[in-house]
């Protein structure tokens, strides 16, 4: 939020505690602030955008939601490839090269965890859903 402008997002975030994973914390910091930048890029004001650390015994779960444009049924199957941008006029307004989503996706693979896109259809938001391994202390 501080590289947008505070108040932008309309941030809020739910963290809870004694939750740890074995990361890379600058590349996990990229998928998080990719998927920030998607939650401002595709939304108009006023924004809402919430971040929220969970976990349980075996996982940790970081999900990025928004109130945004959201993605159409017929896109999430393409969302993480290289190049994709969804293809109505008002994403294609949007700068980006449709590379962010595939690089985040390559990152999350690499620390041994999976991110799913959920949105109930245009106009209604969507939310990304990171799974990671947790680090047992």
């Amino acid at each position: 939020e501080n590289r947008l402008g505070s108040g932008a997002l309309n941030l809020s975030t739910e963290l809870g505690r004694g939750i740890w994973v074995m990361a890379d914390p600058k590349a996990l910091g990229t998928v998080i602030e990719n998927l920030l930048s998607n939650a401002y890029k595709y939304a108009d004001d006023p924004r809402q955008t919430t971040v929220t650390l969970d976990g349980d015994r075996d996982d940790v779960f970081i999900v990025v939601s928004d109130l945004g444009n959201g993605i159409a049924g017929k896109e999430m199957s393409r969302i993480f490839q290289p190049f994709y941008r969804v293809g109505d006029e008002l994403t294609r307004q949007a700068p980006g090269s449709g590379l962010g989503l595939f690089l985040s996706k390559e990152i999350i693979l690499r620390h041994h965890g999976e991110i799913r896109v959920a949105s109930r259809g245009k106009g209604l938001g969507s939310s990304f859903t990171i799974r990671l391994p947790r680090l047992v202390k």
